[in-house]
């Protein structure tokens, strides 16, 4: 965690989604969702994005990403 932001670093190619797909799939497999549950509704292009998480709330979200970042895997 770098603040409130959570840095990800995938090994797929940023081009034609590839990265953006990596991004979302990884969220949403530490974090117990589908695939479909994580897309990125914001920074598409750009190397910081915003996701948008569907099927938890966002103190679920939070303390799952909290876990995450701490190494509690």
């Amino acid at each position: 965690m770098r603040g409130d932001t959570l840095k990800i670093s995938v090994m797929a190619p940023p081009e034609r989604g590839k990265a953006n797909q990596a991004v979302c799939a990884l969220v949403a497999a530490r974090l117990g969702l589908s695939r479909s549950e994580v897309t990125v509704i914001s920074g598409g292009t750009a190397r910081d994005k915003t996701l948008q998480l569907e099927g938890v709330t966002r103190g679920q979200a939070l303390a799952l990403l909290e876990r995450w970042a701490g190494g509690d895997w």
